[in-house]
This record gives C-alpha cells, sequence and structure tokens, in this order.
C-alpha cells in the first residue's frame, strides 16, 4: 500500500480509484494477490438479499464473530495462559524443593552437627543426598 500522500501545503492529496489501482499494478501488488488469474466466486454474495450482504458487511468490517468462534478463541487463549503459568509454577516449585532440602540439610547440622550422608548408615542415602543437592546447584 502506498503511504499518505500531501500536498506542499501539507493538506492531504485525494487520489481517485482509477489513480489507487495503476499505483498498485505498478508495485506489483495485484501481482502478488493469493488466487491470482482466478475468477473471484461470487455466487453465495449476489444470491444473498441486500439487507444480509450489508449486514456481513458491517460485521465484517468491525471484525465482528459468531459467539462459538469467539467463545473458541478466549477458550485457546486462556488454555495458552494456563500452559505459561504452569510451567513457571513448575519451575517454581523445583527451586522451592530445592530450598527446602538445603534448609532441612542445615537444620539437621545445627541439631546435631552432622549432615545426612554421616547419619546414614547405607551408601546409598549419601548418594541420594549428594545427587539431589547437585541438581538443586543446575537450576
Amino acid at each position: 500500500m502506498s503511504k499518505l500522500r500531501r500536498r506542499p501545503d501539507g493538506k492531504p492529496e485525494f487520489r481517485s480509484l482509477d489513480q489507487l489501482l495503476a499505483e498498485a499494478a505498478q508495485d506489483d501488488v495485484v501481482q502478488r494477490l493469493p488466487g491470482k488469474g482466478r475468477p473471484i466466486d461470487l455466487g453465495d454474495y449476489l444470491h444473498a438479499d441486500p439487507e444480509s450482504r450489508v449486514a456481513n458487511k458491517l460485521l465484517a468490517d468491525h471484525n465482528v464473530i459468531p459467539q462459538p468462534l469467539q467463545d473458541r478463541r478466549e477458550a485457546e487463549k486462556l488454555a495458552e495462559l494456563a500452559e505459561i503459568d504452569a510451567a513457571a509454577a513448575l519451575a517454581d516449585l523445583g527451586a522451592r524443593r530445592c530450598r527446602v532440602a538445603e534448609l532441612q540439610e542445615q537444620l539437621l547440622l545445627a541439631a546435631t552437627g552432622s549432615s545426612i550422608g554421616d547419619l546414614h548408615p547405607w551408601p546409598s542415602a549419601h548418594l541420594v543426598g549428594q545427587y539431589r543437592r547437585s541438581q538443586c546447584r543446575r537450576r
């Protein structure tokens, strides 16, 4: 689309439809339109009564869509927001779990003078504790 042209006095320059179409043809805007070269199907448009044509034109010009479609679009937007919120909550939950594990380790160390690995006779418990701490450090 061409920009609004102004005359030297600053007022907008008004052009006829023929001038606008000629400019569009020169800029190859018309050549890139989808369906170029195919006939336009006006069957449904011409068979509708004039009142329906005007009503449909007004609705289309003001971006009014049927209620079921509007509801569907809103539901899709809400689903996207819910996915974003769920991902953020999961990330936050992982960080909170790490913080709780750190605090538990600190409490145990303060109360007994020993860490979790020192209290468990099984080496697997110690290894699990080390693994969990390393996972928390990565986040």
